[in-house]
């Protein structure tokens, strides 16, 4: 019976297998988004449980006060997006955020595709366009809109997708609700971003493709450019009531500075160029082999046998989709989202290779203006003496850009976890585990680190308790006439070998300040606890003090002006073992006070340690 079953229902699987595996490529390719960590302004919102807390807000009202504000202060009106807070309200879990952007990214690909088909009628031609999409799906170290950002980009473009979804059946079928949901789904694109003001020209662009008439291009697409003006003129009335508006939010025209981050903006696009072009120099081109992996390997000979496969079944087809329409509607959506954003002075003076937001909807635009520009090419290309071989050329060139995009994004989520996520993971493990359970509630912490993080809210999302959390700077700022104040701490933490890492947390007995200064210049502790989370890294507490000599205060690597170095070994003053590797210890100082900033730990054998420096009480 099954496979009976199997055999009634088998052009129905062959429906569902390629475009699954399809997605599974795609799948791959963004694998290494889970294992990011919160940067942008992801960093700042993923702490809105500590907020809503110590602000003794409810959700949806600190959601409104905030929407407000950005009213009051720089008449931008896009309510939508203020959904980000809810986001993280109801995914606490790093992982599952990141799995959460991975699927609107899977949607994004299948309804881009399915709208493609729509319009073509091609199935293979929808496929292919899904499985070499991805090729211009590039992480970077900016302001990347697949790891960061609340899916806004991801949204935005769902939202602009859908709602051509329904325009095209509005077309054909002259269906007036289909119409409205269209006009719907554009609404709420209109509200949760403002680059989509001019998307309105993409409904003319289609309408006109299907009837290759003006007037009823114009009367199909008309009211898509009404409901962006009225949405407009909200925005442009607001901003006029501003007295004085952020000058990052500013519209600045200038020919020069715009047509140049526009075309950043758009090269952005082009896949690879991130890679090649390297801004912050972390790749090594000349160690691609050395760095292919196992899994690129598999992931490769998946996306070749697909592309052979898809593309001899587009081959076949005598039908092509029309060039003019790919390359005119591709250009639109390259280049539309980018045109806003450049207005902006904040903008304008862009890195090449470092495009923000708008770019991940312009990878959709480029990759049809690519397949438009190979359409065209490809009677003139299959003339020449060695035409023939022009699929094999095309086959090794994506399965070369896979496998460098595999690397671009796996190199690019390292650096995130190295420099962003591995420190606050660091900091959350040592709170969750009890490192402040000797610090009284309601003291103040000093934080000698200055991450967004390192704020009362992270503290209290990690240890549930209250905590005035200030850098030196405040600090000195709040209390500069009784140094220090009584229940002041001090705490400081250090990645040194990729998720490995220690925090230290201090008492503070005696703050001094630089002469002639309003900045610290020595921080002395009489109670010290260590956190750690690798045993297998870290031994023995070590550092070098500051100590007197003459009129001056100095870091004395050795025993100078009668400070003294001795050795803490952290085993025999462990408080609380954890599995994992995961220990805390309350550290013996004998009564002596220790210079806080001297203190690092050990990554040598005890036998290897020169030792800790000290000041005497």
């Amino acid at each position: 019976m099954l496979l009976n079953y199997l055999k009634s229902n088998l052009a129905q699987w062959k429906k569902i297998v390629l475009p699954g595996a399809i997605m599974a490529s795609l799948v791959w390719s963004l694998f290494p988004l889970l294992h990011s960590g919160y940067f942008g302004d992801d960093a700042i919102n993923s702490q809105i449980r500590g907020v809503l807390a110590l602000e003794h807000k409810g959700l949806f009202e600190f959601t409104y006060t905030i929407f407000i504000s950005w009213i009051k202060a720089q008449g931008r009106f896009y309510p939508l997006a203020w959904y980000a807070y809810s986001v993280f309200y109801a995914l606490p879990s790093l992982l599952l955020y990141k799995a959460a952007i991975m699927g609107l990214v899977c949607l994004n690909v299948l309804a881009f595709g399915y709208l493609a088909y729509l319009i073509t009628r091609l199935k293979n031609f929808a496929l292919l366009f899904m499985l070499l999409l991805p090729l211009c799906f590039q992480f970077r170290i900016c302001d990347d809109p697949i790891l960061s950002y609340h899916f806004l980009m991801q949204v935005l473009f769902l939202e602009t997708t859908v709602s051509l979804i329904f325009f095209h059946k509005f077309l054909m079928q002259n269906k007036a609700r289909f119409l409205s949901l269209s006009l719907v789904f554009y609404a709420c694109a209109l509200l949760t971003y403002e680059i989509s003001y001019l998307f309105f020209i993409l409904y003319f662009v289609l309408a006109y493709y299907v009837f290759k008439d003006f007037k009823k291009t114009l009367a199909a697409a008309w009211p898509f450019f009404f409901v962006t003006l009225a949405l407009a003129a909200v925005s442009i009335y607001l901003r006029s009531h501003i007295a004085v508006l952020d000058p990052g939010y500013t519209i600045l025209f200038s020919m020069k500075a715009y047509f140049t981050a526009l075309f950043k903006e758009i090269a952005a696009a082009l896949p690879l160029l991130y890679y090649f072009k390297n801004p912050g120099h972390i790749f090594s081109r000349n160690a691609f082999f050395s760095q292919v992996t196992a899994g690129d390997l598999i992931s490769a000979g998946l996306f070749l046998y697909l592309l052979r496969r898809i593309y001899g079944d587009f081959k076949k087809e005598a039908a092509r989709p029309d060039k003019w329409f790919l390359l005119v509607f591709g250009a639109c959506l390259a280049i539309l989202p980018a045109m806003m954003i450049c207005l902006s002075p904040k903008h304008q003076n862009g890195i090449l290779g470092l495009p923000y937001l708008p770019v991940y909807i312009q990878y959709y635009g480029t990759a049809l203006v690519l397949f438009g520009l190979y359409v065209w090419a490809e009677p003139y290309l299959i003339r020449f003496k060695y035409g023939k071989a022009l699929p094999v050329v095309l086959g090794v060139l994506f399965l070369y850009a896979h496998l460098v995009n595999l690397q671009n994004n796996r190199i690019v989520v390292g650096k995130i976890k190295e420099s962003i996520k591995y420190p606050r993971v660091l900091l959350g493990e040592a709170l969750k585990n009890k490192l402040l359970d000797s610090v009284p509630e309601g003291a103040v912490i000093i934080s000698e680190n200055t991450r967004v993080w390192d704020n009362a809210y992270f503290y209290f999302l990690n240890s549930n308790k209250k905590y005035t959390v200030v850098s030196e700077q405040e600090y000195l700022a709040q209390y500069t006439t009784h140094l220090p104040q009584p229940n002041v701490y001090v705490v400081r933490y250090q990645t040194v070998a990729q998720a490995a890492g220690y925090v230290c947390l201090g008492k503070v007995k005696n703050i001094r300040v630089r002469p002639g200064t309003s900045s610290m210049d020595q921080i002395e502790i009489d109670a010290l606890w260590i956190f750690k989370n690798d045993y297998r890294v870290f031994y023995n507490c070590l550092g070098v003090t500051q100590v007197k000599v003459g009129a001056n205060t100095r870091f004395a690597p050795t025993e100078v002006g009668g400070a003294r170095s001795e050795i803490i070994p952290l085993k025999e003053n462990l408080l609380a073992g954890r599995r994992n590797g995961l220990e805390l210890y309350a550290v013996s100082l004998d009564q002596k006070n220790v210079e806080f900033d001297s203190l690092v730990l050990g990554q040598m054998a005890p036998a290897h340690i020169v030792g800790a420096q000290f000041i005497a009480p």
